[in-house]
């Protein structure tokens, strides 16, 4: 199968960079030719048998593909490449990536409705297929008139080597959030359960990038209020992310919005217990009983980090091992790329 990937750039921080990488590498893999078609930054690299291209255009393609799989919505790349499909007749898979989620358009919200109404929607209803991560993503996507033919398919993880997991864990207990740092993710609430416990023999860690000078925001809510324990540490990625992740005792992803939340998945990988608030579509951590899905209220945020403090190092690992298992038998990449490529065929059969 000649499959096209586009995405407008790929970024060492970004989620759907990631994804599309992963894609690629997994499907060349399984025996596909496989090209990767970015507009600019190239900062995540894909392995040596996916073909990468630069341009602006699907014309730049020396070969037509089977299938088209385009990442992402707010780009007039990505709208120049589903009229492409159109006019030469190649069937398209299109992954919003959250783009359609309720608390993502209301972000920049006039400009948004206009480009989704008017440029955006009736191409997605032509699409082949809509890929999303969860059933929520899936009902958000309907809710904005896009009747189309659904697969659902979560993200992955590469499974960290479990015989070195925990081993840079020091006296100091940690409870890591790692996410970008924006007003969604819920990290001012977690900064004001954690101001009600005591924080002896327990840091907080805040990893990840500041969205338009929220970090600065949430420093200075520290300061001014006297919050001890915490520390902020910005954007990890490689080694440093696996680091923070080895060093983490608890894994918190306080949201109020996330269409899935990769970050819990890489947390339960690493057999780190997962606190996630029921703003993200985790209720299968408190049904594997390796962390706990709970309401985003200060009380309630700051009563569950007390029980998982006192719960022991013992049973935490006996939690993160639960967590190792879920993720390993549900959320690799070698199956996230199977059932992608199961898509591919139904399309395909379907032309």
């Amino acid at each position: 199968m000649r499959i096209l990937h586009v995405i407008e750039g790929l970024d060492l921080t970004s989620g759907v960079s990631l994804f599309c990488v992963e894609m690629c590498n997994r499907q060349v893999k399984q025996g596909h030719m496989v090209t990767l078609l970015h507009k600019c930054r190239y900062e995540y690299k894909p392995n040596d048998g996916v073909q990468v291209v630069q341009g602006t255009k699907l014309d730049v393609i020396e070969e037509r593909p089977d299938v088209v799989h385009v990442h992402g919505l707010w780009s007039l790349f990505n709208v120049q490449a589903l009229y492409w499909c159109l006019k030469n007749k190649v069937p398209y898979v299109v992954s919003p990536h959250g783009c359609l989620m309720p608390w993502a358009m209301r972000n920049g919200r006039v400009k948004k409705f206009l480009f989704f109404h008017f440029l955006l929607k009736s191409l997605m209803r032509k699409a082949s297929c809509l890929h999303v991560t969860t059933d929520a993503e899936r009902i958000a996507c309907e809710k904005l008139g896009l009747k189309c033919k659904y697969g659902i398919v979560p993200l992955g993880v590469t499974m960290p080597d479990v015989r070195a997991i925990n081993t840079l864990g020091t006296r100091t207990r940690t409870v890591l959030f790692l996410s970008r740092v924006s007003r969604e993710k819920g990290v001012e609430i977690l900064l004001d359960a954690w101001k009600r416990l005591p924080p002896t023999g327990w840091r907080l860690v805040v990893a990840g990038p500041s969205w338009r000078g929220y970090l600065e925001e949430l420093k200075r809510k520290v300061t001014d209020e006297g919050i001890v324990g915490v520390e902020f540490i910005g954007a990890v990625i490689g080694e440093a992310k696996d680091k923070a992740y080895r060093s983490a005792d608890l894994f918190i992803l306080p949201s109020y919005a996330e269409n899935f939340g990769s970050v819990v998945v890489e947390a339960l990988s690493y057999g780190v217990t997962v606190i996630a608030t029921k703003g993200t579509p985790w209720a299968e951590i408190e049904e594997s009983r390796c962390g706990w899905w709970i309401e985003n209220d200060v009380e309630t945020i700051a009563r569950t980090l007390s029980v998982a403090m006192r719960l022991g190092d013992s049973g935490r690992a006996r939690m993160g091992q639960r967590g190792r298992k879920l993720v390993a038998d549900k959320y690799t990449w070698t199956s996230a790329a199977s059932s992608m490529l199961e898509c591919y065929k139904e399309v395909l059969q379907g032309k």
